[in-house]
């Protein structure tokens, strides 16, 4: 029993190694315990078992591969199965099942765990910084409160109500605490709800499109609040003649190098419902006043246009039953 505690924690002191490297090691250990095993069979009882052992290994080692495809229940049966004197193989296919969980989505078992949340979802009468949020919480089947509030009517209480802290909206209610700013609102929401990476990469790669879309943005205003015509109309022009199609260049090589599926791979992340929350606002909205010029740009990227469309699908309850008529 001492051996075996001991030959545990020497693997164990081995995982800060390369990755690799190590799980190579593992198979190969693996592989020498069985063959030896396999010398030391006495009846065909134990025979059968080794054997049924044997296709185990090959079910996790191919799982190896893929990683994220496999499932949790799987692993999980697979390591309850292992015999007590294959400490190292527990070993490895822990480590599998722990890159599987962290790569996939459980998001029903994040939808279990935050069931019980209430929340509300404080913002003007239209679309605007809030959409992206209600189109996760929608996404993830969690129940909400849409709390609309006119510009007049937050302008009466704006500086008076601790409730909206900078003074700005949108403002989530989470359990009776406010949060403030519509990113970090985004954010949190992915957290909770199983759609921002725990990756640094992954994550750097969702926000890098967020931050993108703001930058877009920031164009499209540049030339909706100018007062002298030829301003108004150089920024337009600059606008759809320059930022917009760099902008869908941009986001369609992205696309494409992901896995033409969803902006950051095969699962859907914040990233995507911003991007959504921006083409549902803009360009697939009918009572915006520049929709048609959105229209006449994107259909030259039709990877994008069939991004949008699936994401459509995604979305559909939501977009279905969403305040019509608003511009933005």
């Amino acid at each position: 029993m001492e051996g075996r505690r001991s030959k545990v924690h020497q693997s164990k002191t081995k995982l800060n190694e390369n990755e690799d490297e190590q799980d190579e090691r593992f198979i190969q250990k693996n592989e020498t315990h069985k063959k030896e095993s396999r010398r030391r069979s006495r009846s065909k009882s134990q025979h059968a078992q080794e054997e049924e052992e044997h296709a185990n290994h090959q079910n996790y080692t191919e799982g190896k591969k893929t990683p994220s495809k496999r499932k949790y229940s799987e692993v999980k049966q697979h390591i309850e199965e292992t015999s007590e004197n294959q400490s190292d193989e527990k070993l490895f296919v822990n480590r599998i099942f722990y890159k599987a969980q962290r790569m996939s989505r459980k998001r029903d078992s994040h939808h279990h765990h935050n069931a019980n949340h209430k929340i509300k979802l404080y913002y003007f009468e239209m679309y605007g910084r809030a959409e992206p949020s209600r189109m996760l919480l929608s996404h993830a089947g969690v129940e909400y409160e849409d709390v609309y509030t006119s510009h007049e009517e937050f302008q009466k209480i704006k500086g008076k109500d601790d409730r909206f802290e900078f003074d700005a909206l949108p403002v989530l209610e989470l359990d009776g605490e406010y949060y403030a700013e519509s990113l970090s609102i985004l954010r949190l929401l992915g957290k909770l709800y199983g759609y921002y990476p725990e990756d640094p990469i992954d994550a750097w790669k969702v926000d890098s499109m967020i931050d993108l879309n703001y930058d877009l943005h920031d164009d499209y205003w540049k030339f909706c609040f100018q007062s002298e015509p030829e301003k108004i109309k150089k920024c337009q022009d600059d606008y759809f003649q320059k930022h917009l199609p760099k902008y869908c260049q941009h986001v369609q090589r992205r696309l494409l190098k992901a896995g033409n599926i969803y902006i950051s791979g095969d699962q859907i992340t914040i990233a995507d419902f911003l991007l959504s929350g921006w083409a549902y606002m803009f360009v697939y909205n009918e009572s915006c006043i520049h929709s048609k010029e959105h229209l006449e740009v994107i259909k030259n990227y039709p990877d994008l246009e069939a991004y949008f469309d699936r994401m459509a699908q995604q979305l559909k309850e939501h977009l279905d039953k969403r305040p019509k008529g608003l511009m933005y």
